[in-house]
């Protein structure tokens, strides 16, 4: 059930109480993510005024693993780094914590394909696996953004690569997104009423780097058409 996972995830009878666990428990159970972050950082501080007696191992390490995953989601991969740096040392390595921190550090690095890769290749435990289908989704909608944005013709293999999705998958989502598809393997990646893209949308990390910043990091790599 979600109030096991939950007990799991963070452990403790002292923190089981507090209001921070009190409030991740229902952002989880109704999969409102808004008030996530700031609620894992209010654990945090609770777990450590109650001292490490008052949580396992293991629930320390998802405690600090579902704040990283939570400042991917908002957006706030700087908030990311400095969680890390706070996590102790002994539960850096383990594997939802070094999972959650892969992702940061690809997305920081605008490293889209080890992104996917850690997203596709990890074993997430049960009660971040929500929390993870979220950041995809997010993560997701965000670059697809960000290709509608920079980009007059894109192929469907950059795009593929880009979305983390299968070459098949690619012909839905364009068609989806009101993209042009042309026959020759090439996708013009413009709304088909002509909408604007949110200005939100060209940021991806951390709200700090600019669109062109997708642009020469895509050029550099070979992306687009030549």
């Amino acid at each position: 059930s979600w109030e096991a996972q939950v007990r799991f995830l963070f452990g403790c009878a002292a923190m089981e109480g507090s209001l921070g666990v009190a409030a991740i428990h229902r952002c989880i159970q109704s999969g409102s993510w808004e008030g996530l972050l700031g609620d894992t950082e209010m654990a945090e501080l609770t777990a450590a005024e109650s001292g490490p007696a008052s949580s396992t191992s293991d629930s320390i390490a998802l405690l600090y693993a579902t704040q990283i995953l939570a400042c991917i989601l908002a957006d706030e991969l700087s908030r990311g780094k400095f969680a890390f740096k706070r996590c102790p040392e002994l539960s850096r390595s383990h594997p939802q914590v070094d999972a959650a921190h892969r992702l940061l550090a690809a997305l920081w690095k605008d490293n889209f394909d080890d992104f996917w890769e850690v997203m596709g290749t990890c074993e997430w435990d049960g009660s971040v696996k929500p929390l993870v289908d979220e950041v995809e989704r997010v993560v997701r909608s965000r670059l697809t953004a960000a290709i509608a944005a920079a980009y007059e013709s894109i192929s469907v293999a950059d795009v593929a690569r880009l979305l983390g999705i299968p070459l098949p998958s690619v012909q839905a989502l364009a068609t989806a997104q009101g993209w042009v598809v042309g026959t020759d393997g090439w996708i013009e990646p413009v709304s088909a009423c002509g909408a604007p893209v949110p200005e939100e949308a060209l940021f991806l990390n951390d709200k700090v780097h600019e669109l062109t910043h997708y642009v020469a990091f895509l050029e550099q790599h070979r992306w687009g058409k030549q």
